[in-house]
């Protein structure tokens, strides 16, 4: 059995191989319906178009579950994941734990699974860590009848949904909780014992380099400014790397440019570029890609204060430029 479980997540799936369960996800083309399923279609019920759901389950939410994949010759990628994605919700809507899945009428299925797993998995994203009340959460257990040898697959397909989801996690991270301090540190905490190396600059390092351009940025804020290097090396014998850059700024204001208020009422996501590269390192690390990657990323906080740079200030940057 997989067990996927995004830290500090309370929703599981669990994938198992060829255990039979009470209740049956059927998949469905809408071009290829089963006679029973063309009753439905007569009614109005369920026609098979791509994530349409319908159920017929028992109080005891045992029974049939019919999932439509659209028309199999328009069967691609997209498709797939919206199926999974919508099965998710559907089995976690139904409060449905168990379900069985057979992938035997479908070919190319090293393809299909990818796809249709990565979307039951984003399925299973929320992020309600502030509230008071959060959803209720329901464990599924997935039976995918005939691909156990696609174990190993299903578990890179995991770690690069974990991947995304952890750059979720940070850009739904309000500001006052995400901070170019703690930011860092959250970096390191994340790769600790991995293969990736992360080097932090204070802002004491930043200034020696003469990174005057992020200096600036973060001249208005209270809070320090960080410039953070990951590094994956795993072919030792070449130097050549794949270069990740993410923009880093944990709020944006606009400065003494300043932005309307509804416009920075999101501007926490000023960083959704570092939380990418983060996230994409963190998928390509847990599944020990044979590529070289280096990722940068600046961190800081553009606010008003008496520090901060003026509009019409002459800045200089690393490179020697002014800007």
């Amino acid at each position: 059995m997989i067990k996927y479980s995004l830290k500090g997540s309370e929703e599981v799936v669990n994938f198992s191989y060829d255990k039979k369960t009470k209740t049956e996800v059927i998949v469905q083309f809408e071009n290829q319906l089963l006679p029973e399923v063309k009753v439905l279609k007569k009614h109005q019920l369920f026609s098979g178009k791509s994530g349409e759901i319908y159920a017929e389950l028992n109080p005891k939410r045992e029974g049939v579950i019919y999932l439509g994949l659209g028309h199999s010759k328009k069967l691609d990628n997209d498709e797939l994941r919206l199926a999974g994605f919508k099965l998710n919700q559907g089995l976690t809507q139904k409060k449905v734990k168990k379900a069985h899945l057979s992938f035997k009428s479908l070919t190319e299925t090293k393809k299909v699974l990818s796809a249709f797993v990565e979307g039951i998995l984003h399925g299973n994203y929320s992020f309600d860590r502030y509230k008071s009340e959060p959803k209720e959460k329901v464990d599924v257990l997935l039976s995918l009848n005939g691909i156990k040898e696609y174990q190993s697959f299903i578990i890179e397909v995991t770690n690069l949904v974990n991947g995304v989801n952890i750059a979720k996690d940070f850009v739904n991270t309000p500001a006052f909780d995400l901070y170019p301090e703690n930011y860092a540190q959250k970096i390191q905490d994340l790769f600790k014992d991995s293969a990736v190396k992360v080097e932090v600059y204070n802002q004491a390092q930043i200034e020696e380099l003469g990174m005057k351009g992020l200096l600036a940025v973060a001249q208005g804020s209270a809070r320090e400014p960080r410039f953070v290097v990951m590094s994956y090396m795993p072919n030792k014998e070449s130097e050549e790397h794949l270069t990740f850059v993410g923009k880093g700024l944990t709020y944006d204001s606009g400065g003494y440019a300043i932005k309307p208020a509804s416009s920075m009422v999101t501007m926490q996501c000023d960083m959704a570029g570092s939380a990418a590269v983060v996230g994409a390192l963190k998928a390509i690390s847990d599944n020990k890609l044979p590529v070289n990657v280096v990722a940068v990323t600046a961190m800081a906080e553009n606010l008003i204060s008496g520090k901060a740079y003026k509009n019409g200030d002459i800045i200089s940057s690393m490179k020697g430029t002014t800007i």
